[in-house]
Formats: structure tokens, C-alpha cells, sequence
């Protein structure tokens, strides 16, 4: 049994779980024995804090009641409840209530040694759930017992802020201080340790503005700031050395690094005069890695380690070369009188001073390699480091630099940061939630150290409350500050202010990007650039860490970077938002319509749907999404739902150069384009919405692996359609969302289409009318009435032959072939087939070739002709290969298992089927009716 006072009051079982105590006078005697445990507490004193110094007459009576119900709960406890004289007394191990363990936690804090008093002074401040005896029933009971606990909570936390900062460990004691000053900001002694601890910390300017406020509190009080303010004034003020100064100390929550901090032995002994850059984004932990490294390397550097913060990123300008060496100077020994007024001059004593020295020179926070250039001494004894949220490649280039890009720590060794900051009992508690909370942080030790602090000064949270606050995007970079000049959103503040216009401006309107990922003909139609000057800003992005190229021309962004460009976006002007979405937009109908052309859409057609392997196949579609012909077919298309492909922004249509790459492009921006298209619908940009949704149709359908992402994304477009009145596009795209229906077998996809198919009768452009026709044909197939479709399929025949679109004719053929075929008439549907691959036989590399061999080797199959199905069934999976039409293949892999299984050839047919299991797999889906067959060969 427990007993918490430190927050609300509760009484709980050994397992955690609460004990219900209803009404808040028995809430309140049990409180008021609890407060003094083992110690008897007078009747008269108990009726006097129960009804708040007026108990009625009938007090006494009531009081024993209560007592009676709260000494039945304690039963079986180890809590015991005992009458005294004249008063009660609950006797048992003080441990139990939570109160009296933190005030042993902190006796036994004030005898041990410091790390034991540190862990002793986290375990108590831990045990603190919200302000003490917080729903006890009794306001007097609360104010004259909970106060002396709350006082006592802010000295433990100054206590373990002391321990902590004696340690080095500044960054977990400004949590602990940032509380306790908050809390009671004329508590003079907390606010010196704070301005102590910010200046150790290096955050002079935060340290002097926490003196600052100090001074104005005890001033409205009418009191001057007392000797421990004074003194940490002092402190600051012979801290604020010259910059030159020796290394300061290392970051105590630095961990791991073990693969960078070997680098950098090896690389010491090897570099000679050449320098070495340590380079990342803001808050990775470059300056921390160089002087955790630097503070072990006494022997290797005899004649001294220096430091140099050359404030590259500072609100202020950074500062200047010549300000920098005179500090060096001074700290090398050189007498202000005797400090040379140029800067060349200063350049050339400082060589003369550090030659035949063997010295370590940190570099700290570059802004580029004009600020860096003078204060290289160029001896082979002295090693410089330069630390910078820059590449520096001028630095590579001029000096020969040796450069250590320096990354994100992996995920083992951001749990163990995070342990660092909020206490590792906390984060091995809570396994899940930490890695959780990791992740949401990018692992960027910045966001770690923040986040741990939140923690660490708020020990009734748990990880998985933070974790669930970060979940939510828009607040996620609000709950990674501090409230001062520390977090992440402000580090990234002061990486943007040094970028020059161009970039900055590129880098705002990034944040309008929904995708993970952004190719540089995107970005240059996002900002209404010229291909060049946008390679040219997405370069200087990625010097400063703000986008990664992780391929030629691809650029990603780590979600907080991404976070924090779309509020930067927020605060553009309205009308520059909009502009920079609608070039967005038509550059993505520019170049799904390039992809679609590239997957088959030129030939007036695209690959068409196989049956799921272990299906029957049936009609495809005969005019797919994104089946208009590209400029050179038009005059054989007519007229669809759309003029074409949009202008590409550039000038150019900007796709991928084949099939294949069509596809890979289109899996790797699907959520981009899915998200553009409910940003144009959102946002009014109904036109734009459909055409984009109607344009990425075909390589949704060629894929096969998106069909409800699909489907969401056509029926938005189905909507903006609407909107626009435009009766062909809403036709087209309720046969899109039939399509979709249709793979993942909803069973009202008959009726959808027939709906539609009425619609598509008041459509002008037969065309639309013969692509709806084509896919109730599929409907009532997949039904199981091929007799129904055949009559459906011959209309849309007659009607592709009238217009005189031989392409269509021939997809229509085909789909009439898989039809009778089904329907129990191989030899017309085989004459069929024939005559389609007739009317493309003038193009050998069409991707509707696969279809149609895939329909005459079924064919061949059905009249018994099984090696000739065979050979077809080959050249179709050639086909599929060559396109990576993953349908096709998966329905081709199928067919020839199931015939070089009849041809009694069982390692062919396992392999085939294996193969297929393998496909499927991959793409999540299930393969346990191919799995079944294999079982029947005896393979599994």
C-alpha cells in the first residue's frame, strides 16, 4: 500500500492500483494522519483541519465514522491505523508515503558522496506528481503542511542543481534552476546558481539576463541584489576572458561518437599543416564531438589547446578576422601595444608565434573560409579544427581541409542522449515510448538535450506524454525550446538568417512542399526559377545542412528542418503561396502526364489490370487513366476530359527517360502527388485538382500496389470535377474509383459502374463512354457472367473501329478475346487476339504487346495447345519485365506455373509460383492461395 502526497493525494495498492476513499472529509483524515505518520495526531487538532476550525456538534461522531471507513481500507496493508488517547495515530514504514520518502531521499542526499547525492536528489525530485497534497479535502490542511513540502521541493532542486553543476553537467542542472527560479524568483540563491550555470554553460547573454531579473524582482520588493548574486555577477564578469582562451570545458551529456572520435585520432596524427572540418546541421553536435575529443588530448598538444568561438551564427554579424586574431594573440602571450592595426600583419605574427609549437586550435562555429582563412597558421605542430553548420567546400578545396561530415547519432546511441538529459530509470521504464520520442526528435542531439530537460523539470510527465505532445506536428517544434535563446527551431532561425536572399527565399517556399523528398526541377517550379539558379540555391541549401542531395538533383529534409520551413512559409504573403502552389501544381501535371506517356500512353493506351494470380482474367479497361495520346497521336485521340499535358514550367517535360523509371519516380513522390491533389482541392484550385488526380491514374493502375491510396486520391479529383461541371473528367474519374473498387473486390463496384455508364451516355466523346463501357464489361466478368460482357465488349469494338483508332481497337479486341474465351469460344477469341497484335505489330516495344500475348497464351491454353501457351506466356513475362508491370507479371507468373504444372513439369511451376510469392510479399499482400498450390506440388 502507498500513500502520495506529492501531487494529488492518493491512496494505492502495492500493484499501483488506486483505492477508492470517497469524500473528501475521510480524503482529509487520512491526509492529516499521513502527514504525521507514526506520530499521533490529537482529535481535537484532527476536527479542527477535517472541517476547516468550525466542526458542528456532531463532528466527534462523524470523525469516527470516517476513521472506522479509512482504517477498514488500510486493512491487510501494513498501514495500521491506531486509537491513542485522545487522538489517532497510523503507524507503518515511512517509505510508503511518498512525502516522507523524499524528505530521507534528501537527508541521505546531504551525507553521500557527489554522484550518489545526485542520483539521491533525482529519485526524490522524481517522486514530485503535481503541487503537494493537491485535492487532500482540507485548504488549511493543505496550506500549513503542503507549504513547508513545496519549499522543501525547490531546496532539493537547488541542491541537485549545485551537485550537477560541480560536475559539469550544466545542461541538466539549467532545467532543474529554470524551475526553481520560476517558482520563487526572489529565491535569491537559485537565481545565482542559474547565472552561474548559464555562464558556464557559455550563454553569457542569457547568464546576464537571468541577473537581470533577479535585480528587477528584488527591486520591486525594495531590496538590492545580496552577496550571492553579486558574486555570480563577479563570476560571469572574470569568466568573459578572451575568446582565445583554453578549451572550455566538454559537454557532459556527450555520448557515443565512437566511430568519429576515432576518425579524429587517426586524423590528428596524420593531418600535418592540413586543417580538419567538422561540419553539420545546427544542434548535431559538432562543437561538443571536438572538445569531448580535444579535453582528452593534453599529451598529444603540450604547448596548449585554444579555443576560438568565431560566431559564424550568431544573431549578430560573425565576427570579424581581425577582432579574432587579436584575441588569439593576447591569449598566445601578445601585448595589446604590440598587436599590428592590418589584418595581413596580424595573420603573419600569428604564424610566426604558433611556428615549432605543438598546439590543438578549435575553430568554433565558421561561417566561411573567408572568416577562417587568416587564422590559419599553416605549422605542421598545430592542429586547427573548424567546427561549422557549413560544408566549407572552399575550405576542402583551398587548404586541403580533411572534412568529417558529421551526422545524427544512430538510434542506440539517441536513447542513451535522451538518458542523459531525463534521467536513464525514466527512459529504461518506458522502452517504446523513448525510441518513439528519439525518432519524433530526428535524433538531433539539440532536440534530445530540450526534450530531456522538459522531462527532467517535470517529473510527473511521463516519455510517453512528451512522445504523444511531439505527435502532433504543428506543436512539435514549440515543445522542443526552452522558452530562451535555446531550441531547435531557433537554431535553425540563426542557419537561415546567414543564407544569402536567393537561398532564403527557396528555402521558405520549400515549406509549401508536402513530400519527403524534392528533385530540383520541382524546386525550381516551386519558386518560379530557371533550372540553374534553382540547382544553384538548392547547393547553397545544402552546404548549410538545410536539405540533403541524397541522389544527383534529389534533395530530402530531415522532418524538422521540414516542420520549420512550413512555418516560415505561413508568414509569406497569401498571393505568393498561392502562385508558388499553382506552378507546383502544373509542374506535377506536366510530368505525370510525361510518365503516362512513357508507360504507354502515346499509343492511345496503357497496360491494363491482370486478374490477382489464381483468378480467372476477364476484359481490361480499354482507355485507361492517362490513355490520352501525346501530341504526335492526337489527331487519332479526339477529344478527352483534358487538352493534353499542362505546360511544364521549365519549357520542358522534365519525366523520367523510360517505363521503368516512370514507375520508380511515380513510388517515390505517390504521397507527394496524392497530398498536391487534396492541397488544390483545399485551396479552390478545383481544375488543377482533377487534372492532376485523372493524370496520375495510370500509374496508379500501372503500379497496382496504391489501390486505396488511389481511390482517396480519385475521389478527390472527383469532387473538384464536379465542382467544375465537367461531366467527361467526373466520368473518368468514377472509372478510376470503379477500377479501384474493382481490385480490392468491394462487391458494390457493379453498381458503381453502371451508374456511371449512364452518366458516361451523355458524354460527347465516345471515347470516355468506351472506357466506362470496357470496365462494367471487367464488372460483370468478374461477376461471373463472361456471356453478359461479350455483347458490352462488341459495342465498344464497333465503336474504337468507327472512329478509326486502331490502338483502341485493338485493347478492345483483346478484352472482347478474354471474354469469349471464359465464355466457352477459344477459337474466335484466339482469331482475336491474333488480329490485335496485328494492329501493333509496327510497335515491337509497346507495353500492350504483354497484354495481348498474356490473353493468346490463355487462349492457346484453353484449346489445349500448351506448349505454344507456354512460349507466349515467356515473351508476356519479357514484356512485364521490360515495364515492370508488376500486374501483368504477377498474372503471367500464374498462368505458366498452372500449365508447366499440366505439362508435368514441377520445378518450373514451383518456381514460377515461388517467384510470384515473392512479388506479392514484397508489396505487403497476401500470397497464401499460391502458397496452397505449391503445397499441392508438394514444394513447401
Amino acid at each position: 500500500m502507498r500513500i502520495n502526497l506529492l501531487g494529488r493525494v492518493e491512496l494505492r495498492t502495492g500493484d499501483g492500483g488506486p483505492v477508492g476513499l470517497p469524500g473528501s472529509r475521510r480524503t482529509a483524515v487520512l491526509t492529516a494522519l499521513a502527514v504525521e505518520l507514526n506520530r499521533m495526531v490529537p482529535v481535537e487538532r484532527l476536527l479542527d483541519l477535517v472541517w476547516e476550525g468550525a466542526p458542528p456538534a456532531t463532528a466527534r461522531a462523524a470523525l469516527q465514522g470516517h476513521v472506522a471507513l479509512v482504517r477498514r481500507a488500510l486493512e491487510g496493508t501494513g498501514l495500521e491505523l491506531l486509537t491513542r488517547g485522545a487522538g489517532y495515530l497510523l503507524a507503518g514504514d515511512p517509505d510508503t508515503v511518498d512525502a516522507h520518502r523524499f524528505e530521507r531521499l534528501c537527508a541521505a542526499a546531504e551525507q553521500a558522496g557527489p554522484e550518489r547525492a545526485i542520483g539521491l536528489l533525482q529519485e526524490a525530485l522524481g517522486l514530485w506528481r503535481g503541487p503537494a497534497l493537491d485535492g487532500c479535502g482540507s485548504p488549511t490542511l493543505r496550506e500549513r503542511a503542503g507549504r513547508p513540502w513545496e519549499a522543501a521541493r525547490l531546496v532539493a532542486a537547488e541542491r541537485l542543481a549545485e551537485r550537477l553543476l560541480a560536475a559539469g553537467r550544466e545542461s541538466e542542472a539549467l532545467a532543474h534552476l529554470t524551475v526553481a527560479v520560476e517558482a520563487q524568483p526572489l529565491r535569491e540563491s537559485a537565481a545565482a546558481l542559474l547565472v552561474t550555470c548559464l555562464g558556464r554553460a557559455g550563454r553569457t547573454a542569457d547568464a546576464e539576463a537571468a541577473y537581470e531579473r533577479a535585480r528587477t524582482a528584488l527591486a520591486g520588493t525594495g531590496l538590492a541584489p545580496g552577496p550571492l548574486l553579486a558574486e555570480a555577477q563577479l563570476g560571469l564578469r572574470r569568466a568573459a576572458l578572451p575568446t582565445g582562451a583554453a578549451l572550455p570545458r566538454a559537454t557532459r551529456g556527450f555520448v557515443g561518437r565512437a566511430r568519429e572520435l576515432a576518425w579524429l585520432d587517426r586524423t590528428a596524427q596524420s593531418a600535418g599543416a592540413r586543417p580538419v572540418l567538422v561540419s553539420g546541421a545546427a544542434g548535431v553536435g559538432k562543437t561538443s564531438l571536438v572538445l569531448s575529443w580535444g579535453r582528452q588530448q593534453a599529451e598529444r598538444f603540450p604547448d596548449g589547446r585554444l579555443y576560438l568561438d568565431l560566431r559564424g551564427f550568431d544573431e549578430d554579424r560573425p565576427a570579424a578576422p581581425g577582432a579574432l586574431l587579436a584575441d588569439l594573440l593576447r591569449a598566445l602571450g601578445v601585448a595589446d601595444e604590440e598587436l599590428p592595426q592590418r589584418v595581413e600583419e596580424r595573420s603573419a605574427l600569428l604564424r610566426w608565434v604558433l611556428t615549432d609549437r605543438r598546439m590543438l586550435l578549435v575553430l568554433d562555429n565558421a561561417a566561411s573560409y573567408q572568416q577562417v582563412e587568416p587564422l590559419l597558421p599553416g605549422a605542421a605542430g598545430v592542429l586547427v579544427v573548424v567546427t561549422s553548420r557549413a560544408r566549407l567546400a572552399d575550405l576542402v578545396a583551398r587548404e586541403a581541409a580533411l572534412p568529417l561530415p558529421l551526422e545524427v547519432p544512430g538510434h542506440e546511441e539517441a536513447v542513451e542522449l535522451l538518458g542523459r538529459a531525463a534521467g536513464p530509470d525514466r527512459v529504461r521504464a518506458e522502452p517504446e515510448a523513448s525510441a518513439r520520442l528519439v525518432e519524433l526528435c530526428d535524433r538531433l542531439p539539440l532536440a534530445l538535450r530540450v526534450a530531456g530537460a522538459r522531462l527532467a523539470a517535470r517529473p510527473g510527465w511521463s516519455v510517453a506524454d512528451l512522445a504523444a505532445e511531439m505527435s502532433d506536428e504543428q506543436g512539435r517544434l514549440a515543445a522542443l525550446a526552452t522558452g530562451g535563446s535555446l531550441g531547435v527551431a531557433a537554431a535553425l532561425g540563426l542557419t537561415r538568417a546567414a543564407l544569402p536572399p536567393a537561398a532564403a527565399r527557396l528555402f521558405g517556399l520549400l515549406g509549401l512542399f508536402p513530400g519527403a523528398a524534392v528533385d530540383a526541377r520541382a524546386a525550381a517550379a516551386l519558386a518560379g526559377l530557371p533550372l540553374p539558379a534553382a540547382r544553384a540555391a538548392l547547393a547553397v541549401l545544402d552546404a548549410a545542412y538545410l536539405v540533403r542531395e541524397v541522389s544527383p538533383g534529389l534533395f530530402a529534409r530531415h522532418d524538422l528542418v521540414r516542420l520549420y520551413a512550413a512555418g516560415v512559409a505561413a508568414e509569406l504573403p497569401a498571393k505568393a503561396r498561392e502562385s508558388a502552389l499553382d506552378r507546383l501544381l502544373d509542374h506535377y501535371i506536366a510530368v505525370t502526364g510525361r510518365a503516362a506517356d512513357l508507360l504507354g500512353r502515346v499509343a492511345a493506351d496503357a497496360p491494363q489490370p491482370e486478374a490477382e494470380p489464381g483468378t480467372d482474367t476477364g476484359p481490361e479497361a480499354g482507355t485507361e487513366p492517362g490513355t490520352e495520346p501525346g501530341p504526335e497521336a492526337e489527331a487519332e485521340a479526339g477529344t478527352g476530359p483534358r487538352p493534353g499535358p499542362q505546360a511544364d514550367p521549365l519549357g520542358e517535360h522534365p519525366g523520367p527517360p523510360g517505363p521503368a523509371r516512370a514507375i520508380e519516380w511515380f513510388r517515390r513522390e505517390e504521397r507527394t502527388v496524392a497530398a498536391l491533389v487534396e492541397a488544390a482541392l483545399t485551396r479552390g484550385r478545383d481544375a488543377r485538382a482533377w487534372r492532376l488526380a485523372y493524370g496520375a491514374g495510370s500509374l496508379y493502375y500501372h503500379d497496382g500496389r496504391y489501390l486505396p491510396q488511389w481511390e482517396k486520391v480519385a475521389r478527390l479529383g472527383l469532387l473538384a470535377a464536379e465542382r467544375c461541371g465537367d461531366l467527361a473528367a467526373q466520368v473518368h474519374l468514377r472509372t478510376d474509383i470503379g477500377i479501384t473498387l474493382d481490385g480490392q473486390g468491394r462487391p458494390e463496384m457493379l453498381d458503381w459502374m453502371r451508374r456511371t455508364a449512364a452518366e458516361a451516355e451523355r458524354v460527347a466523346d465516345p471515347a470516355v463512354r468506351d472506357r466506362c463501357l470496357t470496365v462494367v464489361a471487367g464488372a460483370v466478368f468478374a461477376a461471373g457472367r463472361p456471356r453478359d460482357a461479350v455483347p458490352i465488349m462488341e459495342r465498344v469494338v464497333a465503336s474504337c473501329e468507327a472512329q478509326g483508332r486502331p490502338v483502341l481497337t485493338a485493347r478492345a479486341l483483346d478484352n472482347l478475346a478474354n471474354c469469349l474465351c471464359e465464355a466457352g469460344d477459344p477459337e474466335r477469341a484466339l482469331a482475336l487476339t491474333a488480329r490485335a497484335l496485328d494492329l501493333i505489330e509496327d510497335r515491337p516495344d509497346d507495353p500492350l504487346q504483354g497484354s495481348f500475348l498474356s490473353s493468346r497464351a490463355a487462349t492457346l491454353h484453353a484449346l489445349g495447345r500448351r506448349e505454344e501457351a507456354v512460349e507466349d506466356s515467356r515473351r508476356a513475362i519479357e514484356v512485364a519485365e521490360r515495364h515492370d508491370n508488376i500486374r501483368l507479371l504477377l498474372h503471367q507468373l500464374d498462368e505458366i506455373a498452372t500449365v508447366l504444372g499440366e505439362l508435368g513439369r514441377p520445378d518450373e511451376a514451383a518456381a514460377a509460383w515461388q517467384r510470384a510469392i515473392e512479388l506479392l510479399m514484397a508489396q505487403g499482400r497476401p500470397a497464401d492461395h499460391l502458397r496452397q498450390k505449391l503445397a499441392v506440388l508438394g514444394r513447401v
